[in-house]
């Protein structure tokens, strides 16, 4: 079976620029934000999103500079995301970790997820790209009606519809929407 290494060969080349693209974005001068998204930072995923946006750039054509904006942006987003999910569902770890809202507290995990998401739209802003601009649109739109769907949901006995229904909103079109995106940064018909 591949490892994550052998997915991220054909992109090892790039995989730095993207890295140190998605760093500079956990990085501030105020105190009590540097230290809540110093401590995000360092409990990365493994960024398959990124991978796959990447990875469909080059498929296509190249990567270039509106890939790896992409690709940060969709990152950066989907970690706000995951910082107000654990904020909903009162999460005390993330990755084997206590959660943002565990180690600082809930406003301060809301405040950053909202100061994440703001950086997000700046990184798909500096593409110029309306389609890159739409997808994150998308995305945004799509993970959150996700989320009040499991809401929705959570205390009823929810239907086999309605459970793919949320994970296609919370998960599956993470993974589309990455795709498209390296496409379309690629310049991909449609």
């Amino acid at each position: 079976m591949p490892t994550l290494n052998d997915i991220k060969q054909p992109i090892a080349a790039e995989w730095d620029t993207f890295d140190a693209l998605f760093s500079s974005v956990f990085q501030s001068t105020d105190t009590l934000l540097n230290a809540a998204l110093r401590y995000v930072h360092q409990r990365r995923g493994k960024q398959i999103r990124p991978i796959l946006t990447l990875l469909a750039a080059k498929t296509i054509g190249c990567i270039n500079q509106a890939t790896h904006m992409a690709a940060t942006a969709l990152e950066v987003l989907h970690t706000a995301s995951l910082l107000h999910d654990d904020v909903v569902d009162a999460a005390d770890e993330r990755r084997g970790m206590p959660s943002v809202n565990r180690q600082f507290d809930n406003r301060t995990a809301v405040l950053v997820g909202d100061y994440l998401l703001t950086k997000s739209m700046d990184c798909i802003a500096k593409t110029n790209n309306h389609d890159l601009l739409q997808c994150l649109v998308t995305l945004s739109k799509e993970i959150t009606r996700g989320e009040l769907l499991q809401l929705q949901y959570a205390y009823q006995q929810t239907t086999e519809e309605h459970y793919y229904e949320i994970i296609r909103r919370k998960t599956a079109i993470l993974f589309a929407i990455c795709m498209q995106a390296g496409a379309i940064s690629a310049d991909a018909t449609p």
